[in-house]
């Protein structure tokens, strides 16, 4: 199914689906009811996240997100945005930090959520407690950090 939406307008466009849907449960015509973007449809089960990693994108973000409304999340790169300002690789410079800040700043102050990755599940009470809603940890084999991050966000087990 092909859905897009116009940046401008705010509005949904979709051409009937020929082909399988991505949800085999939801029958083609029925999945038109949830295949659209929160937060402009509160059913809506697609998430559209804007990607920040340079400094001009950084600038850039508090015009786009009042402007664009179906933006639902931001994530902050700070692996590009590390090479973007020539600490390649060093994503958890302070001066990558600075900026890493500014992004989640920028989102709390337009109520969109701010995403980010962190090196160490460690890290996730941190992040969370700086204001990020979405945070990405590296793959594990072990369940301890899932218990961990789900414990750090305040649910058990």
């Amino acid at each position: 199914m092909l859905v897009s939406v116009s940046l401008t307008s705010s509005t949904r466009h979709w051409k009937p689906p020929r082909y399988n849907c991505p949800r085999q449960e939801v029958k083609p015509f029925d999945y038109c009811e949830v295949a659209d973007v929160w937060p402009l449809d509160p059913d809506g089960e697609l998430l559209l996240m804007g990607i920040i990693e340079n400094v001009r994108g950084i600038n850039s973000v508090p015009g786009i997100l009042r402007q664009v409304k179906c933006i639902g999340a931001i994530w902050a790169g700070p692996g590009e945005l590390s090479v973007s300002m020539g600490l390649r690789g060093h994503s958890t410079h302070p001066d990558v930090e600075v900026w890493v800040q500014k992004i989640l700043s920028v989102c709390n102050d337009t109520g969109v959520s701010c995403a980010t990755g962190t090196i160490t599940t460690a890290s996730v009470e941190t992040r969370m407690g700086q204001g990020f809603r979405i945070v990405i940890t590296p793959p594990t084999r072990s369940l301890d950090n899932l218990h961990h991050e789900r414990q750090a966000v305040g649910h058990s087990g």
